[in-house]
């Protein structure tokens, strides 16, 4: 899938990672590892920015289309970003299959 080659995703991923793993490797005095936590909630912050900006600059998108995702990226914040990710990547995907390539066209 397409969506596994851009650079935000995995950042997304990352930040999931990082969060899980605060909550696995645990400090002897703590319920959960400070430091990997933070650092899972700063990717988690730069992702969403990200996708936002990415969301609001979205060519592709209808206005309609990006005032719906941007208020779901703004309401449910990494969830809002990851699913447009997904969403959106997926539907372009579908598009490049369903485009004859260009290639067969000049031939």
């Amino acid at each position: 899938m397409k969506v596994f080659e851009k650079f935000p995703f995995l950042m997304g991923l990352l930040a999931s990672l990082f969060v899980l793993l605060s909550f696995l490797v645990k400090s002897p005095n703590r319920a959960m590892n400070q430091e990997l936590a933070v650092m899972g909630i700063l990717f988690g912050l730069v992702y969403w920015i990200w996708m936002i900006i990415y969301i609001r600059n979205g060519v592709r998108n209808s206005a309609d289309k990006k005032i719906f995702w941007l208020v779901l990226a703004i309401t449910a914040p990494y969830l809002g970003a990851m699913l447009y990710q997904i969403v959106y990547e997926r539907s372009l995907l579908e598009h490049e299959q369903h485009e004859p390539a260009r290639n067969e066209i000049a031939a």
